[in-house]
């Protein structure tokens, strides 16, 4: 099991006014903290030139990218565009992922937007994102990459409100990979948004994924907000689930999606992310 890191929360989102250069020394950056695998949040703005520039870069240097997280619209404010931007930014997040040379490809299928006149339909959701996202694992598969639905939560279930969020529900992430029938099709276990969702159920619904569970967001909560901090700074039983993990000889990665912290002073920074790299340690001696 590879300890890792989501880039973002270390030197912030790419961009294409960031140098390549200074992306690489924030990769060298994380790997002198021990993060062996990282999470690269994907930027599609002039996203050809920078995928083969970046890859040229890390060639060079020896370092890969575990996992990408493909742009999503909802929830989602830096997005512009609408039904058909958000399938070409897919279609270009899985050709980004394959340059890099990346694994997985972190996607959120929730592209169902129910209402009060068509409320919440579970069959229904599964059928529009299947034939959604249909294409995109076919391209994945051709370029060499997996694709992995992320476990979501139902963001405004804290207010008592219905249903809108597919994947929010075990069965439901499990019925959408299993449909596709496809070794490339894969889950990444958001341990945040899970418990969540689950709350005391966590740990069972997470065995019931843990077959398709190829890649991780690993992140904490409590009092009902997606608060991305630090593990064990939350409700999330982490022993149970490293125990499990191991127990079940889990091969794949343990990979923080913590904060960044846009406030946080520079001379704290550091320490954030030393303990982040401890605790990250612990859980993977437990």
């Amino acid at each position: 099991m590879k300890k890792g890191i989501n880039t973002d929360a270390v030197f912030g989102y790419d961009n294409p006014e960031k140098p390549i250069d200074d992306v690489i020394k924030g990769i060298e950056y994380c790997k002198s903290l021990g993060f062996e695998s990282l999470d690269f949040s994907l930027s599609m703005r002039d996203w050809k030139n920078r995928s083969q520039a970046l890859r040229e870069a890390m060639d060079q240097k020896g370092y890969t990218i575990h996992q990408t997280h493909a742009p999503f619209r909802r929830n989602n404010g830096g997005f512009k565009g609408d039904l058909e931007v958000y399938k070409k930014c897919l279609e270009n997040s899985i050709e980004y992922t394959a340059i890099l040379g990346a694994k997985y490809c972190v996607v959120h299928a929730e592209e169902y937007y129910p209402t009060i006149e068509d409320p919440f339909d579970a069959k229904k959701a599964h059928d529009i994102l299947y034939d959604l996202y249909a294409p995109f694992v076919e391209l994945a598969k051709a370029r060499g990459v997996g694709i992995a639905f992320e476990s979501l939560f139902e963001d405004r279930a804290i207010y008592g409100e219905p249903r809108t969020r597919y994947s929010s529900k075990v069965e439901e992430i499990i019925s959408l990979i299993e449909s596709y029938n496809d070794e490339c099709v894969s889950c990444c276990w958001d341990f945040g948004h899970s418990q969540l969702s689950y709350g005391d159920g966590h740990f069972e619904a997470f065995k019931q994924a843990f077959k398709y569970i190829s890649c991780t967001h690993v992140h904490d909560n409590w009092a009902g907000m997606d608060l991305h901090t630090l593990p064990t700074f939350g409700n999330v039983d982490w022993p149970s689930f490293m125990r499990y993990m191991r127990e079940n000889s889990y091969k794949g990665n343990l990979s923080l999606e913590i904060g960044r912290g846009k406030n946080m002073p520079k001379e704290i920074k550091h320490e954030y992310l030393v303990l982040a790299s401890k605790i990250c340690d612990y859980l993977m001696s437990i």
